[in-house]
């Protein structure tokens, strides 16, 4: 094989791995970035640049420790190369993770002694994808450990609603039915499967276990949806959430509470989606003094996902909770 086969082979590897080319110039103080590397900073491909315009491009936050691998880098001591993994910030604010793996040539020697580094090569891959799907299997197993703290509270709360309502022969059987509907529950969080879910389908599976004794309890109120994954996903844990809270503190603590699920259609030509949570019959509600993980599940993970609004109001008669945001974002 010729070498310029090798070269346009190798050409076609690097296109293929997405990697984006740099070539510093550390006599020059300076970087030449090919196009597709040049893209990632949002800077001009094929021709010099100031190496301190390139490092102005990165994340504040991230800048001091690629700066100081960078003089690891350059010093005597290390081992000539490098792997940095950084943001970078757009002209429109935007932020993509890249990984970088830089290698310096050495030649000649500084007025000091020490070998003289005079060109370098850098490799980049944008990450942002990986990182984004890393930090939300972070939330998740927050989430996950969040609710395993809370399970032991649900079953207790389970037990306590069973027993008041139950003739005691048939306890077991009617608690061992909700506990298995609370399994069946965790087991769709966990396994992720969401296409296709409606919107009653998504509510009254969550609601399943504090229904299966007493159906008068939650009513369910709405037309036919079909859910975006990311909606199911974020509307799914709000709702746990707030039965959990319910189970434990308000409408379904006792045993004459109950909750209203609604959704329905809203604004211009319906193109808003509206949910809402209504409990009633419950004790009397208080604010909690320290907003938890729970609460940052309702409100911010719910709003933020599909674009929406939360309001969530701890009046004393019964927590009130809704959500609404663009049909576009919810419905499929």
């Amino acid at each position: 094989m010729t070498n310029s086969k090798i070269t346009e082979k190798l050409d076609l590897g690097v296109k293929i791995a997405g990697l984006g080319l740099g070539e510093v110039d550390y006599i020059a103080n300076t970087i030449t970035l090919d196009d597709r590397a040049a893209k990632f900073f949002n800077l001009p491909g094929k021709v010099p640049i100031s190496r301190d315009l390139l490092h102005d491009r990165i994340h504040p936050e991230d800048r001091p420790d690629v700066e100081r691998q960078v003089s690891c880098l350059l010093s005597p001591d290390g081992e000539g190369f490098i792997s940095v993994v950084h943001r970078v910030v757009a002209d429109d604010l935007s932020v993509k993770w890249l990984s970088a793996r830089k290698q310096v040539t050495f030649e000649g020697v500084l007025e000091n002694g020490d070998p003289k580094p005079v060109s370098g090569l850098v490799a980049i891959l944008d990450i942002t994808e990986f990182k984004e799907a890393e930090a939300r299997i972070q939330y998740l197993m927050g989430e996950v450990a969040h609710r395993s703290k809370n399970m032991l509270s649900v079953v207790q709360g389970i037990a306590r609603l069973t027993a008041r309502n139950t003739d005691p022969k048939d306890f077991m059987d009617q608690f061992s039915a909700r506990l298995s509907a609370l399994g069946a529950n965790q087991a769709i969080l966990v396994n992720d499967k969401w296409t296709n879910v409606n919107m009653a389908h998504l509510a009254r599976t969550h609601m399943e276990p504090y229904t299966s004794i007493n159906q008068e309890r939650v009513i369910f109120t709405g037309p036919h949806i079909v859910l975006k994954e990311k909606a199911a996903q974020s509307i799914g844990m709000a709702l746990h959430e707030l039965a959990t809270n319910a189970v434990k503190y308000g409408a379904l603590s006792n045993s004459d509470g109950t909750v209203n699920v609604t959704w329905r259609l809203e604004g211009n030509r319906g193109k808003e989606f509206v949910i809402e949570w209504t409990e009633a019959g419950g004790p009397s509600v208080t604010a909690p003094k320290r907003k938890g993980f729970g609460e940052t599940v309702i409100r911010q993970m719910a709003s933020s996902s599909v674009s929406g609004t939360v309001t969530l109001d701890y009046d004393p008669s019964g927590v009130s909770w809704s959500l609404k945001a663009p049909l576009e974002n919810i419905a499929l």
